[in-house]
């Protein structure tokens, strides 16, 4: 769609014949006002008008009312095009998919997550996000040319991150994690080298690798569970009302998501802990309430209280 009424010359005697078949009491006299009116043509893309004054058209508010509407929101997804068009206008507009992360929170760190052996399910590797008030997202990899896949993941999960700094690994700069950058407007920055306390994204990872060893300590489980255990104590971590001035004693997921969390699913069990789980497909007779144990939420399969259990077989189910 395109702001009338900018037309081609041509199309003139074909819009007024139109007009007339729509409503024949228009008075013919009037053609000459239509085609001075019609016979336009634009050789810039931009708005001849000025934005604030269109905004106070469109939105029916004042001047002052429509700076302040300027101000308080953002304009990434504006399109013109040079009159008459010849082709359409693509329909995806990737800075409108997802909500975008903006003041000081939107700016994220991230680095690459290492373990010395593979996860159940042969992941090596993760990467970790993280900004300036601890709020931590985890997703795990089998190999680092899929971080981003991971950044497509926190925009799903949370929204575009307005800058995402790093250091200057190549996977986190370049090929298909640099294009996603530049499809979303995402303001890279990256550290000197040798120099990883100017990540964030190292100290966290330093502080959740001191929970995961902790944990699988006290509760004796595989170390082949470490993915899992990673990604508990992302989750609880968004979830705590930490000490922090930042806060101001709210929880990282409220100052980043802009709402209260919820945090239902996480008070029935600890992590490893030992559940009962109803089993919709046992044999005869054997009985179909069985043991395994917890391993954490499962946000992406069914609507709520849905967790990840590891049973007998060794496999972790839904």
């Amino acid at each position: 769609m395109v702001n009338p009424p900018i037309y081609h010359p041509r199309s003139i005697s074909d819009i007024s014949t139109s007009i007339v078949s729509l409503d024949p009491e228009i008075n013919p006299q009037t053609y000459d006002h239509i085609r001075s009116m019609c016979a336009t043509v634009s050789h810039t893309r931009n708005h001849s008008i000025n934005l604030r004054n269109k905004i106070s058209r469109n939105f029916g508010i004042g001047l002052k009312t429509a700076e302040r509407t300027l101000q308080a929101t953002t304009q990434l997804a504006l399109r013109q095009a040079i009159h008459p068009l010849h082709r359409r206008f693509r329909t995806e507009v990737a800075q409108l998919r997802y909500p975008r992360l903006g003041g000081p929170h939107g700016k994220f760190h991230t680095d690459t997550f290492f373990a010395n052996f593979p996860s159940l399910s042969r992941c090596t590797l993760g990467q970790l996000y993280t900004n300036d008030v601890h709020f931590t997202k985890f997703y795990p990899m089998h190999q680092k040319s899929e971080v981003a896949d991971t950044l497509a993941q926190l925009m799903q999960d949370v929204g575009i991150p307005s800058d995402l700094h790093s250091d200057d690994a190549k996977e986190l700069t370049q090929g298909k994690m640099g294009d996603m950058l530049k499809k979303f407007w995402i303001k890279p920055s990256q550290s000197e080298p040798y120099s990883p306390w100017q990540v964030r994204a190292e100290i966290c990872i330093r502080e959740i690798k001191k929970a995961v060893r902790l944990s699988l300590d006290r509760t004796q489980a595989p170390r082949r569970l470490w993915d899992y255990c990673t990604r508990y104590h992302s989750e609880i971590r968004n979830l705590t009302a930490h000490p922090i001035f930042r806060l101001e004693g709210r929880t990282p997921y409220e100052i980043v998501c802009g709402r209260t969390p919820d945090i239902s699913e996480y008070l029935d069990y600890a992590w490893y802990e030992t559940v009962w789980y109803y089993d919709q497909e046992a044999n005869f007779p054997e009985p179909r309430r069985k043991l395994a144990k917890w391993l954490g939420v499962a946000h992406r399969v069914g609507q709520a209280l849905c967790y990840y259990v590891l049973p007998s077989t060794g496999r972790p189910i839904v």
